[in-house]
């Protein structure tokens, strides 16, 4: 199935799941909104209907959502072709400064490679919101605010670079029927989620580095915040790294993809199909400027907004493989190089250099050898 069949992304089938858009719309709103009684418990309660582990994960999952809703409701989906190949791109060496993301919140679709949450989730991760933690990297406390006893040290960012990830999709059963595989405590984060993170007072820079150190870290937490046998501990471990390892490629690559200069990717922005009444209809008949603008405000309205999706334009050219095929190929995986430009080429461009599939045995060789051709529109 192709991302664009989908009837809703992850984040609209959310809210329509759980009522979210309605109940932020409602209280944001209040300002008689009085946090001492605070209607959000009974929100997160009365949906998870008592159930301490699933009102921990929705909880978990409402806060994602109100970042991304908060920051334009920003979607990206990127072709199965497209995200095969960007998960057989290397990552290890890539470094921090190549990251350029054009938002600092927005949902990244990765339905289309059947990525499972762990072994015992028979659940597809549908997809990553991505949060940039721009006030971490930034000094944003005004010289005229300062304190002046304490030294400029005190006021300069923590990071050069952070950025949270939150995996999410058909989770609650699987956090209902194993509320003993999910964890929830204020020093560790749940095992879906995890971030790409460079302290200022650290000096690692590439991605490979910065994972060891996420995983550590997740390590260490456990090891001094969970009251658990040192048998599930090793497995809260295990399952945790593989986890990152399955999903950090694919990630990255996604975010130095969209890293890029605007004219060097080919995208299509539209609205999601099978829009609430009718709407996608409607606009398809609109006969003026003046009614697809009036029909874009309803959508808007009620919570759904363009998607952008990348490598459509990408064409299959494979042939069915049996066995002997598989056996007999190999990915030459792809990788990211900086390019110098520019007047005295003192500026730098990422460049990908993309996978390739390569056959062993000269009478396996499929024509051309590749497995995927992108072509221009």
């Amino acid at each position: 199935m192709k991302e664009k069949e989908l009837e809703y992304f992850y984040p609209y089938r959310a809210d329509k799941k759980y009522g979210y858009r309605v109940f932020n719309n409602r209280y944001s709103a209040d300002e008689y909104y009085k946090y001492e009684n605070d209607p959000y418990y009974e929100f997160i309660n009365k949906l998870s209907n008592g159930h301490e582990e699933l009102a921990g994960y929705i909880a978990d999952d409402f806060s994602s959502w109100t970042n991304w809703n908060s920051a334009g409701r920003n979607i990206f989906s990127f072709s199965e072709e497209l995200l095969l190949m960007l998960e057989k791109t290397d990552v290890n060496e890539i470094s921090y400064d190549m990251f350029h993301l054009p938002y600092d919140n927005f949902y990244l679709s990765l339905k289309p490679l059947k990525i499972k949450a762990n072994n015992k989730n028979e659940s597809y991760i549908d997809g990553v919101y991505v949060h940039l933690e721009r006030s971490e990297m930034e000094s944003i406390v005004p010289m005229s605010e300062r304190d002046p006893n304490m030294g400029d040290d005190y006021y300069e960012p923590e990071y050069k670079l952070l950025i949270y990830f939150h995996f999410v999709g058909n989770f609650e059963n699987f956090v209902k029927e194993n509320p003993n595989e999910v964890i929830f405590d204020e020093d560790i984060m749940l095992s879906w989620n995890y971030a790409l993170s460079f302290p200022e007072y650290e000096d690692y820079v590439t991605v490979g580095e910065a994972i060891e150190i996420e995983i550590d870290k997740f390590y260490s937490q456990v090891y001094q915040s969970s009251g658990e046998t040192e048998i599930k501990k090793a497995k809260i471990k295990k399952e945790y790294k593989e986890f990152v390892e399955k999903t950090i490629r694919v990630l990255v690559n996604s975010l130095l993809y969209l890293s890029q200069p605007k004219d060097k990717i080919i995208s299509k922005e539209e609205y999601p199909e099978n829009l609430p009444f009718n709407y996608n209809r409607k606009l398809k008949f609109a006969k003026t400027k003046k009614q697809r603008k009036k029909i874009e405000k309803k959508i808007n309205e009620t919570g759904f907004s363009k998607i952008l999706f990348f490598g459509n334009s990408n064409i299959k050219n494979t042939t069915e493989y049996n066995d002997s095929h598989r056996k007999s190929s190999h990915w030459r995986r792809g990788h990211w190089r900086k390019q110098s430009f520019g007047k005295q080429f003192n500026q730098k461009r990422m460049i990908w250099i993309k996978p390739v599939l390569i056959n062993k045995s000269k009478q396996n060789i499929q024509p051309k050898g590749h497995v995927y051709i992108v072509k221009k529109n």
